[in-house]
């Protein structure tokens, strides 16, 4: 996504860096310009999937009708985020070996995922407060879970589209809740957490309105 939006220190800065410090508001705003850049340099006309009133970084946004149904790029909804983050897995991490768990709640470094099989080193997987790193590092340089994405736990957290409100899990793969809730969903946990706040069960509530070097965005399409 470009130059990362550093405004609260450096934590990692660079084209293939993550974004972090960004508001809901702003990554929502954001998932709009991303929307509006595709569309120019396509020909496409993709749906933006936020209103949003205000000036550019400022403005405040809400979620359009029908949001899962949107053509543009979005937030993923809570439910979304887990199914993307579980690859098929039962527990709550993926390795290459199995689904596993983590071994502890601390930051040597030497954590392991336990699969049963092969016992993987966490570093291996995941950017977290065991790593040497103090920040974000660049997307890619792990591995990427069983459906190729990469970072999904650790390096930032990210906001999803959903209120702390609602209900999870929901009876329906594309359920989005947005209750007018001032507070939303933030999931896979950052470099500054424990494997504990990375697993794909846990949430955390975070202010719409709130910046922090740990939390970011993962953008999505409906296809």
């Amino acid at each position: 996504f470009g130059p990362t939006h550093d405004t609260g220190g450096t934590f990692g800065v660079g084209p293939d860096y993550p974004v972090y410090n960004v508001s809901w508001h702003q990554a929502a705003w954001l998932a709009n310009e991303t929307t509006v850049w595709h569309n120019q340099l396509t020909g496409e006309g993709l749906q933006t999937c936020f209103q949003c009133v205000g000036n550019g970084m400022a403005s405040v946004c809400a979620p359009i009708p029908n949001y899962t149904q949107c053509s543009g790029y979005r937030l993923p909804t809570e439910v979304e985020w887990e199914y993307a983050a579980r690859a098929a897995a039962v527990q709550d991490y993926w390795t290459t070996e199995g689904a596993a768990v983590a071994s502890g709640d601390t930051c040597t470094g030497q954590e392991t995922l336990n699969n049963g099989v092969t016992n993987p080193l966490a570093i291996l997987y995941t950017n977290y407060c065991g790593s040497s790193s103090y920040g974000t590092i660049e997307v890619g340089g792990l591995f990427a879970n069983g459906f190729g994405l990469f970072d999904i736990h650790g390096n930032v957290a990210e906001w999803t589209a959903d209120d702390s409100s609602c209900g999870f899990p929901a009876d329906i793969l594309d359920a989005h809740c947005s209750m007018g809730s001032s507070e939303k969903v933030v999931r896979g946990g950052s470099w500054m957490d424990s494997l504990f706040y990375q697993t794909t069960s846990t949430a955390l509530f975070v202010d719409a309105t709130q910046v922090e070097e740990t939390i970011g965005v993962r953008l999505v399409r409906t296809q």
